[in-house]
Order: C-alpha cells, then structure tokens, then sequence
C-alpha cells in the first residue's frame, strides 16, 4: 500500500519514530481522525509486524471473517453494535495476550471513534483493560510498552495533502503494577490520564473554534520547513498563534477569494517569468495528455462513487483510495493488455510506461498549481502585502516560541 499512499499524499512525515522499541510487546494507542485509511497508514509505515483490532459488524460474513483474518484484524465487540455479543470480547483479549505474549504489537484507536476534528477526545478504557490484562495474565512479566501516537492530516477528505504521524516515548506499564495490585480502578484511571498526555504531544491540537483562523496561518509556514523531522514540533508552535489576539487581527487584515489561496512555496516564486510560466503548463498540459488521461478511468470512477455514497467525512479518503486502488489494479492489466494487442508491444512495458506517466503527471501537477497560484502576484502591491503579513506572523511566532 506504500505505493497507493505515495500517490495519494503529497508527503507522509514521520516523527518520533525512534521511539518505538524494537522488540518489545507494545501496543500502538493512536488517534482516529480518518477512518480506516488511519489503519492503512500505520500498517504501512510502522517498522513492526502489526495486528489491528476492528469493530465486529465489519466480520459479518465467515468470508469477511476468514479474510480480515488473514490481514490480522481482530474482531473488539462494542455496546453500540448489540449488548448480546459483548462476552465475545474475551475471545479477543485472549487473542491479544498471545500475541504480546510473544512480543507481538497492535494497533488500538483508544479514543473509540473516528472524528476529523483536530482534538484528542477522552480515551475510552479498552486500551488499558487489554494492556492490564495482558501484564496480569503473564504476572507482569511481559515489560509491555504503550506508544502514544497520533495521526495528523492537513486535509483528511482531500488527494495531494500531507499527513504527519506522531510518535511519543512508550509508557512502560509494569510501573503501574504496584497501584493495579491495588485498585485496578485506580490503576486504569491514571493510565489513562498518562496516556492521554503522551497522545496529545503527538497531536497538534486545534479547537473547533481557532480552524479557520488556523488554516489561514498554517500555509504560510507549512513548505518553508527543510528539516521535516521538526515539522510536529513546528505545526504545535504554529497552533499557540491562533491564542494571540493581534494574529487575529494581521490575518483577518488580508482578504483573499477562494481561488487566492498562499502557500509559503507560491510566495517564494514571487512574481514569476511569463517564459517559465509558459514552460510550465506546456510540461503540464503534455502530462495532462499522456499521464492522466490514459489513467483517469478508474480514478474518476472512485472519485464519483465516493461523492455520491459516502456521506461521513470520516470515511471519504479511505473510500475513495481503496476503491482507487482496486479499480486500477483491474483496470491496468486489461488496458495493458489491449495496448499491448493493437501496438505489438510487451504486456510489462506498456503498464511500466502507464504507472510512469500517471506518476510524471502527479508530480508535474503539484508544481504547476503552486506555480498557477504564484500568477496571483503579478500585482508587486499584492505581493508586497502578503510578504509583509507573512513578516509579521514570523515575528509573533519567534516571540512565542
């Protein structure tokens, strides 16, 4: 899924991956912004062998059942899809004690829900019963580790964003031995504070009130960043702004229309060269021609269904990539195959040159819409402007970092 994930998204950045041991039992408690893309993501990144667990209603058929299986999801039975089925959890806690047993990790969303909100909601307390169950079932020998992650996405429901996993050092449960021994109840209760804490430093957090002043802030830094490791630590900082009340103020100060949108990459251009403007969109248009079309089919097909079906924000991304990817996975050996028939060409090299030119006008795009947007600042008094916004929100940031 790497490959799909490369396409879809602009950049995934990484950060804090170094604190996830190497061979420790551990489980991976992360944020649920996204649906079942989050999974996705994870899986394909995480340096480990991962299990996942997965509302029930989703093993609804023996085939269902036999197939998540194999791609290591495990059933979690919860109130809201039926009371009756809730003793089935102790099939799956045993499961998940087996595979940390054997110092296996799995994936926990531990907030319950999927929601796009750029907050961490108040953890519910399955990842703990698992963790203190897993420790007590081996008499907390296991030295289990509990990795606070979370996913942050610039845009969950949008193609060519960026994505930033964050990554917090593990929480070592055999410390809490002496307090579960104790009270089990209590033992849960400051865990799960703990945790939450350690979630919330992966997390840049923006209450539902700030957005809209944040996402006119965010871009202006967002590409001037070389070092992307210190991208989380960044977008945290860049948070805090929208607390200041003259940030408020210099940001409402510049009006712009939908289609102005500023990006530090389009102010760097400046005011461009019509000729390498022209250049540009003659790359993108030869792109456009040999690139997108003879692979927009299944694309434009997921992209319609998805429109149409899907009504939860949550579940549009991973919706429309999954149907992306299935779609062209049939689309692309029988369009291959039928180029290949009618200009006697090899089967491997007309799909290579397919999935080469559909990347070529991928990459071609990102830069021809930063390029476009630049057209925007043929006005020096416009661009001036903008730069000077910018300025002053650089100032107000260093103060406050």
């Amino acid at each position: 899924m790497r490959f799909s994930l490369f396409v879809f998204y602009k950049r995934i950045i990484r950060n804090g991956f170094e604190n996830i041991p190497n061979n420790q039992p551990s489980i991976f408690a992360c944020t649920h912004p996204n649906s079942f893309l989050d999974a996705i993501i994870i899986g394909a990144y995480s340096p480990r062998k991962l299990y996942f667990l997965a509302r029930s209603d989703v093993f609804n058929t023996p085939f269902k059942m036999w197939l998540l299986s194999k791609m290591n999801l495990i059933p979690i039975y919860r109130l809201q899809e039926g009371s009756e089925n809730l003793h089935k959890n102790e099939d799956t806690f045993a499961k998940c004690f087996e595979i940390m047993k054997k110092g296996g990790s799995i994936l926990i969303f531990s907030e319950g829900i999927s929601i796009t909100d750029k907050i961490v909601r108040p953890l519910k307390k399955g990842t703990a019963r698992i963790a203190f169950g897993a420790e007590s079932y081996n008499n907390f020998s296991l030295d289990l580790q509990i990795i606070p992650m979370s996913l942050n996405y610039t845009y969950p429901s949008k193609f060519r964003t960026e994505v930033i996993i964050g990554v917090q050092p593990p929480i070592a449960l055999k410390n809490y031995k002496a307090i579960y021994e104790a009270s089990q109840v209590k033992a849960i209760r400051q865990f799960n504070s703990e945790l939450f804490e350690g979630i919330k430093a992966a997390s840049i957090i923006v209450e539902p009130d700030k957005e809209k002043i944040y996402e006119i802030i965010a871009p202006l830094f967002r590409t001037q960043l070389v070092d992307q490791s210190k991208r989380l630590e960044e977008e945290q900082n860049w948070s805090e702004l929208a607390d200041l009340e003259k940030t408020i103020q210099i940001a409402k100060s510049y009006k712009y229309s939908k289609n102005e949108e500023i990006s530090e990459a389009a102010i760097e251009y400046g005011q461009p060269n019509l000729l390498f403007l022209g250049l540009i969109q003659l790359l993108y248009g030869l792109t456009y021609v040999v690139g997108f079309l003879p692979n927009a089919i299944p694309f434009v097909i997921a992209q319609k269904v998805t429109d149409k079906k899907v009504r939860l924000i949550e579940f549009y991304a991973s919706v429309r990539l999954c149907l992306s990817v299935i779609l062209y996975l049939v689309y692309l050996p029988l369009v291959s195959y039928l180029l290949g028939s009618l200009l006697n060409l090899n089967l491997i090299m007309v799909s290579g040159l397919l999935i080469l030119t559909g990347l070529g006008y991928v990459i071609v795009r990102d830069h021809y819409r930063l390029i476009k947007q630049a057209t925007l600042f043929y006005s020096s008094e416009k661009l001036d402007k903008v730069i000077d916004l910018r300025n002053q929100l650089l100032a107000i940031r260093n103060k406050v970092i």
